[in-house]
């Protein structure tokens, strides 16, 4: 799959985004404009689920990074969940591990504090 679809499911105070597909350099427009949809002040937590991404290009990395300020500023808080293991290495390699807060799983994102 080339193409990046994104389903948004709006829960109480928060909204999972569930990828699915590449998150290609010419996938990042569609990530940027899904996250803008979202809002950083929209809601206390935004999930991204990553279950079924096996690659992140560097422009939608930047997507990310740069909606994690949004939501930071806002008092809100980004997380991520079902990260295969090619893309968790690509977080340990850039150290965005320490940024970006990984679960296992949508529910387990959600019921975490702080």
């Amino acid at each position: 799959m080339n193409t990046l679809e994104i389903q948004i499911d709006e829960r109480p105070n928060a909204a999972v985004a569930h990828l699915r597909g590449n998150a290609s350099n010419t996938e990042a427009e569609t990530l940027r404009a899904a996250l803008l949809e979202l809002g950083g002040a929209r809601y206390d937590r935004v999930v991204i689920d990553l279950d079924a991404v096996q690659f992140i290009a560097s422009m939608a990395l930047a997507e990310l990074i740069e909606f994690h300020k949004v939501m930071h500023k806002a008092g809100g808080r980004l997380r991520l969940c079902g990260v295969h293991d090619s893309v968790a290495d690509l977080f340990k390699k850039t150290r965005l591990i320490e940024v970006f807060p990984l679960y296992d799983s949508v529910d387990a994102a959600l019921e975490e504090n702080g």
